[in-house]
């Protein structure tokens, strides 16, 4: 399950992938290398939002649906909007 595997209690998500996650969660993308993606992630550049994306793909942590990027679990997604 979403990469359960990988993240153990000693083990979490790097701020890139956490910032990325929590903007998915806000807004969906089909641009999330384009420059207001990269500005509202606070990233340096988007090459870092496109590793951060690489990762959260292979833990099924986000996915493209409908030409979008989104949060893979809808759940997750609530719960990241607080």
């Amino acid at each position: 399950m979403y990469g359960a595997d990988r993240y153990g209690p000693d083990e979490a998500l790097s701020f890139e992938q956490r910032q990325v996650l929590a903007v998915l969660a806000e807004a969906p993308t089909n641009e999330p290398t384009g420059a207001t993606f990269v500005t509202r992630t606070e990233l340096a550049n988007p090459s870092s939002v496109k590793r951060a994306l690489r990762v959260l793909e292979e833990d099924e942590l986000v996915a493209r649906r409908d030409g979008l990027v989104v949060v893979a679990d809808p759940i997750l997604g609530a719960w990241l909007r607080g």
